[in-house]
């Protein structure tokens, strides 16, 4: 959907996968007399990973940096909701400009684990994905050993409290401790929490639980990230946020008055 055709350059042509520097391989807007757009429709949500704009070639650099500048990209989804938004940087006379956007991680198991010498004390292990629905509660964990009276389950009954006896904890420290929730399914990761025994104050969290490593595995068995918590403060929480992703039906590029649009291609790539 735009607000105006130039004869002869159809919205088509933005889409048709063929990109060369022919001005009739483009599609163009009419005048400078109003705001232009186009307005793209994928058909449903996608989740963008990158979009390249392919700009009208033939007349150099004019297109480039006149015509072309201020112009905005906004995804919107299907809900109307503008999930994203940027201006292109035109500051290199190139006629095409890639964008890469955040990939998300995408994960069944998150595994933390411990080498010899330390300890694992949950106190409880929570994981979202794109809501506010915490998706590691009630899940299942396998882990090497368990001190008796501090089950895989207190890390995933949505207990949080300093008391020892809500906290899943390892039994000794002369091997690896590893444990290994795993959440069903593969999920869109957003953030994690990982709340850490308390009742001993900074001993668990600056001793015990140095030398932490998560893993984020998805349902193939591929590592899809790995971090290091950072326990440089003395908190007993930790939480963690992650990319979010783009979620759009919808790619709208807009000029304003004074500007035209002249796209020879638009890709848009996602899943």
């Amino acid at each position: 959907r735009v607000d105006s055709t130039f004869s002869g350059y159809p919205t088509s042509k933005a889409t048709d996968d063929v990109i060369s520097s022919s001005a009739t391989d483009c599609y163009h807007s009419i005048g400078t007399s109003t705001v232009h757009f186009f307005e793209l429709d994928l058909g449903l949500d996608f989740l963008i990973t990158s979009m390249v704009l392919h700009w009208r070639q033939d007349n150099g650099t004019k297109y480039i940096h006149s015509t072309y500048s201020d112009v905005l990209v906004d995804f919107v989804d299907s809900n109307g909701l503008v999930t994203s938004s940027f201006s292109p940087d035109l500051s290199f006379p190139i006629s095409s400009y890639p964008e890469f956007f955040n990939v998300p991680i995408i994960a069944r198991y998150v595994n933390v684990t411990v080498p010899i010498g330390k300890q694992l004390a949950i106190n409880e292990l929570e994981v979202f994905g794109f809501g506010l629905e915490n998706i590691a509660l009630g899940k299942i964990a396998t882990v090497d050993s368990t001190f008796s009276g501090y089950p895989t389950s207190k890390a995933t009954d949505d207990v949080i409290s300093s008391s020892a006896a809500d906290c899943y904890h390892s039994f000794g420290t002369s091997t690896p401790h590893f444990f290994d929730l795993d959440l069903g399914l593969d999920f869109h990761i957003s953030s994690m929490v990982l709340h850490w025994r308390q009742d001993d104050g900074n001993t668990y969290v600056h001793g015990t639980y140095s030398d932490v490593l998560v893993d984020f595995i998805d349902s193939s068995g591929q590592v899809t990230y790995s971090f290091e918590p950072d326990f440089s403060s003395p908190m007993s929480s930790y939480p963690v946020f992650f990319n979010v992703p783009i979620i759009a039906r919808y790619v709208n590029v807009t000029v304003p008055i004074a500007k035209q649009l002249a796209i020879n291609e638009i890709q848009v790539v996602g899943r």
